[in-house]
């Protein structure tokens, strides 16, 4: 049997002593012609997260400097902070659902359907990839949850066009609504963003928070499609 020819990281890129040692473990498993195949799977899978271990853990700390810098710079500001229950930081004032959520413009349903609608906006512009392995070594998710995150995708996938195509023909006359909708909740735009004064900031609220009022009907529409009702 040949043997698996894999590099091995240098010490100075970042591995510790623990992740240079269960690499060597699970080369010498892959090398041994005994190993069973879902043994294999894992160790090829430990070995695959140990190479690029070093690279995502530098990405990570990338990403938690340039997220202190800006909350502190958006602090300095005066702009409000927000984090979310799964750790997401979002600057409020410069998010126009949170901030008409905030202020009490909207309506629970608004509100959740705006929610439920930028997370299905998130999920389908997400990949496989995105899904990394944990610190363990072993792959971050399994593949019961693999599947389940194909089909929340695929859901989402099939949602939103459903969705807004139902905004659209609501306010077929109002096509701003099915604009702000999709600017907001999918591109992060403001309101501000689309006119600084009143007037337009006030006839763009009311367009958005139209396509949300839809949107609540069109999730309940999806929803009975769904259900085969």
């Amino acid at each position: 049997m040949n043997e698996v020819k894999i590099a091995l990281p240098l010490a100075e890129r970042g591995l510790s002593p623990d992740q240079l040692a269960r690499f060597d473990k699970a080369k010498r498993a892959l090398n041994n012609p005994m190993t069973k195949p879902r043994a294999r799977d894992a160790h090829a899978r430990t070995l695959a997260h140990i190479e690029t271990a070093p690279k995502e853990a530098a990405d990570a700390a990338w990403r938690d400097r340039t997220t202190a810098e800006t909350i502190a710079l958006a602090q300095a500001r005066g702009e409000e902070v927000h984090t979310t229950k799964d750790g997401r930081t979002n600057i409020t004032t410069r998010d126009s659902l949170l901030s008409l959520i905030k202020s009490g413009k909207l309506t629970d349903a608004q509100a959740q359907a705006g929610r439920t609608c930028r997370e299905a906006y998130e999920l389908r512009s997400q990949s496989l990839g995105a899904m990394n392995y944990s610190d363990t070594g072993r792959g971050g998710r399994d593949h019961e949850a693999s599947i389940a995150w194909g089909i929340a995708k695929a859901n989402a996938s099939m949602m939103l066009p459903f969705v807004e195509r139902f905004i659209q023909l609501r306010h077929i006359s109002n096509p701003v609504a099915l604009t702000m909708f999709r600017n907001i909740l999918c591109e992060r735009h403001t309101i501000a963003d689309h006119g600084t004064s009143q007037s337009v900031r006030e006839r763009n609220t009311a367009a958005f928070i139209l396509a949300l009022d839809a949107a609540v009907d069109g999730i309940e529409a999806w929803d009975r499609v769904r259900a085969g009702r």
